[in-house]
């Protein structure tokens, strides 16, 4: 959750984002950026994205399966 960097202050402790969409001097930056940029770049100039949609659909039907299975506390198979 950290990331590995902590804020101290006398009335409170937070963990700033410094990988998904940090802020530095007014600009976002950061994982997430770097994704959207990708896709809009890929999409407008007809280049195939970095992560083929085969591969995409695997990975939301892994993360589906890792939901239900934290619910219900069983194996679940993606097939």
């Amino acid at each position: 959750m950290d990331q590995g960097v902590s804020v101290i202050t006398k009335e409170d402790v937070y963990y700033p984002d410094i990988l998904n969409w940090p802020e530095y001097n007014g600009n976002i930056m950061g994982n997430l950026k770097e994704e959207l940029q990708h896709f809009v770049t890929a999409t407008l100039m007809n280049q195939p994205y970095i992560v083929d949609t085969e591969n995409a659909i695997t990975a939301i039907k892994v993360i589906e399966a890792c939901f239900k299975s934290i619910e219900t506390g069983i194996p679940v198979d993606i097939k």
